[in-house]
């Protein structure tokens, strides 16, 4: 099973900062360098019965967990192809079926722009750095909350920059911590209910030579039943292919290669 003992960091005082701008010119420039592409990860998912849903992210493959006799957890494989504003998803799910051993599903979708698996929390590391400006991963008043201004903040000794959009009538919202130093990638993506952190994804990169900083691996915490975040998956990037152009994922030996 797997466990973490990681914690939110404990936010420097928070000061605004006016690097909204900065922040919608990278992230126009990433989404529109990137036509079309491909991302094939490995991802370790925990499965616990204390698992608690949310009303802003589907969640259908931890959907069954509260009813679990024998918690578990599983490898599954997944890819996500781009197409300009289309995406398909493609998962290899094991799993155990009474009376026989593990057995392997495979599922590819169709072709979606809209909805959907567009806003799953499995997809958002990797949208969230090559579509960050669309409005389908969550940001309601996403024009608001750049506007609005960011804040900075200190994270695991690294000065970040946060974006918040304003709190749905159920007191629901996400947080974005930014890194300025690269290109403003989402290190950093929180879903908070009122004063708790219910969904925490961190998120490690590499600097490709030709399209510059892209995910290799992420890792998300949940709240479960007894308040205290848990490490429900851990995901690494195998192979990608950006505007037909092989690429090559970092050598997940070296520390220094994703970070």
């Amino acid at each position: 099973m797997l466990q973490s003992s990681a914690s939110p960091a404990a936010p420097a005082p928070a000061r605004r900062s006016s690097g909204s701008a900065a922040i919608g010119r990278a992230w126009r420039a990433r989404q529109n360098r990137i036509d079309s592409a491909s991302f094939h990860w490995t991802e370790v998912v925990a499965h616990r019965h204390d698992w608690i849903p949310n009303p802003l992210h589907a969640d259908s493959e931890n959907a069954a967990d509260p009813a679990l006799t024998r918690e578990r957890t599983d490898t599954v494989s997944r890819a996500l192809v781009i197409s300009g504003n289309r995406i398909r998803v493609m998962y290899t799910d094991r799993h155990a079926v009474p009376g026989s051993r593990t057995v392997t599903d495979t599922t590819f979708t169709d072709w979606i722009t809209q909805g959907g698996h567009i806003g799953d929390l499995v997809l958002r590391p990797v949208l969230l750095d090559v579509r960050p400006l669309d409005r389908n991963l969550g940001f309601r008043t996403r024009a608001r909350t750049l506007a609005y201004g960011a804040t900075q903040k200190i994270y695991r000794r690294e000065a970040l920059i946060s974006i918040e959009e304003p709190a749905d009538s159920g007191k629901w919202k996400h947080s974005l911590w930014l890194d300025p130093a690269r290109d403003y990638v989402v290190r950093r993506h929180l879903l908070i209910h009122a004063a708790d952190t219910m969904i925490e994804q961190t998120i490690s990169y590499f600097d490709d030579p030709t399209w510059g900083w892209l995910p290799c691996r992420w890792v998300t915490l949940r709240r479960k039943s007894r308040p205290v975040l848990w490490q429900s998956s851990q995901a690494r990037l195998t192979s990608f292919r950006i505007n037909g152009l092989a690429g090559t994922p970092p050598n997940f030996s070296n520390r220094n290669a994703c970070h």
